[in-house]
């Protein structure tokens, strides 16, 4: 009889599948303004590289510069994971984000595929 291991695998936690996708984002709460780098985007949240750290929890408005000639995503969202390795990485997810941002974030996300 084989013996159960101790060790599981973690449990992926998204439901919505998330892409490699870089470009600019500026973030910002009432104290901090940053800029950082978009590592992954989903139409639910997105995992960003940034120079300094923000505390779980904190709520964020996120200015997301995607290429072509449409405006900038401007979107709220709120910091649920974070790395303390350097670069830090923050896993947000949106918070109500508006029909035509979903919209646009899922049209660029096909585009990729």
């Amino acid at each position: 009889m084989m013996a159960k291991s101790n060790h599981t695998k973690p449990r992926e936690r998204r439901t919505v599948e998330r892409f490699a996708f870089r470009c600019p984002v500026d973030i910002s709460t009432d104290d901090i303004q940053l800029r950082g780098q978009l590592l992954n985007l989903s139409a639910t949240g997105a995992l960003i590289a940034l120079p300094a750290e923000i505390s779980l929890g904190s709520e964020v408005k996120l200015r997301i510069e995607l290429p072509g000639d449409g405006p900038p995503l401007e979107l709220f969202a709120m910091v649920i994971r974070k790395t303390s390795n350097h670069p830090l990485r923050l896993g947000v997810t949106f918070i109500l984000p508006p029909p035509e941002v979903v919209a646009r974030i899922r049209g660029l996300i096909y585009e990729t595929k």
